[in-house]
């Protein structure tokens, strides 16, 4: 049921664009410090979600970054509670009815080389102004290692997330 947020993600805000390192997007890197107060993280309940949600409130705490970043759970208690992961959802409403300025859509992807020895993470990150319903930022980072793909992901997504919350425009 919680792949038919994702159906509703994509049918709203069409693809995500990446870049590849070190790349420009064609999304402006303004900084939305000021404009963005309150920002929630998607997909729902999603290993991405919770650690994009704890790496930036550190970063938040450290003075980092200046933004509001509304809890993963009380997110996810909001969703669950409009029925969104099952039904869909209205995009238009879907900032008022989570009470932000901004959605973060944090996603990854892992790939295994040939031989099985060399794990690379891709982790994605796009941002989305809830008022006009477009991506005003996106970006992404590869981890690698040498290490069993199974053992190794949430250790490479929280190394990903890391660098692009020191990247975010807050």
């Amino acid at each position: 049921m919680k792949y038919v947020i994702y159906l509703f993600l994509f049918s709203t805000f069409a693809c995500v664009r990446t870049v590849p390192n070190g790349g420009e997007s064609n999304v402006e890197k303004a900084s939305f410090r000021g404009i963005h107060k309150k920002i929630a993280i998607l997909p729902y309940e999603s290993l991405e979600q919770k650690q994009f949600f704890v790496t930036l409130a550190e970063q938040v705490s450290k003075g980092r970054q200046e933004v509001s970043v509304q809890s993963y759970i009380e997110t996810n208690r909001i969703l669950k509670d409009k029925g969104i992961e099952e039904e869909g959802f209205d995009s238009s409403e879907l900032g008022r009815v989570l009470g932000v300025d901004a959605i973060i859509i944090c996603k990854s992807s892992l790939e295994e080389s040939v031989g099985g020895r060399d794990v690379v993470t891709t982790v994605f990150c796009s941002i989305y102004d809830t008022k006009t319903l477009k991506l005003v930022w996106d970006e992404k980072t590869e981890v690698s290692s040498k290490y069993n793909l199974g053992e190794i992901r949430p250790s490479m997504v929280r190394r990903g997330i890391l660098a692009l919350v020191k990247a975010l425009p807050y």
